[in-house]
């Protein structure tokens, strides 16, 4: 009975055959006949939210998973989606006559999202990070977005979207604080020339730019680094420990989230991650139309050094 088992693996392959769009998705699952003599049917298993066993969906009309298929020439199934905004996920087994299944068969979505392949959820990894996603379908023409962060809610509502790049976010903020300054020294310059040294000089003035300075260098935005052109900071502020060897809260940490747009491939390395921290991650699509799709949100944390 192995080899027959096996042999099952081997035979069935789903696909979803046509999607049409209305009120809710109609899709029609179709799979190859398992021609082995002990088959006699098939289960349908779904699930919505993500493509991890068990597929123990409960939401569909037809019902429950599995969804029975007790004809053998029957090798496709209309499923009316109800119209709740959830993608859903579809695995088929051939069943045998005396209820053995075989292994499941390949998964497909209702609709295609990314699917993100590392790093894998809740796992610890290096502070060097290799971020990647699967491939989109064929006719699909697509960029990619990273979002990553603390935060995670990783809101996208709640931030200025930049390219990918390695500048540090700082440095044009600090070129404006240096141009400002050379601007006010000049005019205390021009003063004194034209004989109001005292008024150019006055302790006042000077102690007005240097402030000027220090306020204009200190505007920016620092995260996560990464090598994107802009950290963004959003959500809450974490409550700190207290100081060791006082009594005073350590400084809250601000979560953050930062965004990586315009990726034409399918991986991305961050190379200088946080040690010890925990970090949120998602892909978010776009095609030629402006049309998005969005992965699922997972999670990792960084080893301490």
């Amino acid at each position: 009975m192995k080899n027959s088992i096996k042999l099952l693996s081997l035979c069935i392959f789903l696909f979803i055959a046509t999607v049409s769009q209305a009120s809710a998705q109609n899709v029609t699952l179709t799979w190859d006949q398992n021609i082995e003599p002990e088959v006699v049917g098939y289960n349908i298993y779904y699930r919505t939210d993500n493509p991890t066993f068990p597929f123990n969906g409960t939401s569909l009309s037809e019902g429950a998973s599995p969804i029975a298929v007790d004809d053998l020439a029957n090798t496709s199934l209309p499923i009316d989606l109800p119209d709740d905004g959830n993608v859903y996920y579809f695995t088929v087994t051939a069943v045998t006559d005396a209820g053995i299944e075989s292994s499941v068969s390949n998964i497909v979505a209702s609709e295609w999202i990314p699917y993100l392949l590392a790093p894998n959820n809740n796992t610890a990894t290096d502070t060097a990070v290799t971020f990647v996603w699967d491939l989109p379908p064929e006719n699909y023409n697509i960029s990619f977005n990273l979002f990553y962060g603390t935060d995670k809610n990783l809101d996208t509502n709640a931030m200025s979207v930049t390219g990918h790049g390695t500048l540090n976010s700082n440095w044009p903020q600090f070129k404006l604080s240096i141009a400002l300054l050379m601007a006010l020294l000049l005019l205390m310059l021009m003063a004194t020339r034209a004989g109001h040294t005292k008024h150019a000089w006055h302790p006042v003035r000077v102690g007005f730019c240097i402030g000027i300075f220090v306020l204009q260098a200190s505007c920016g935005g620092s995260g996560g680094g990464g090598g994107v052109d802009t950290a963004v900071l959003v959500g809450t502020d974490i409550p700190g420990t207290s100081v060791p060897g006082t009594d005073a809260p350590a400084p809250a940490e601000t979560l953050f989230v930062d965004v990586v747009t315009d990726i034409n491939d399918t991986e991305y390395q961050l190379t200088e991650l946080k040690p010890d921290t925990q970090y949120y991650w998602k892909i978010v699509a776009v095609d030629n139309w402006g049309n998005s799709f969005e992965s699922l949100t997972k999670t990792f944390k960084t080893l301490s050094n």
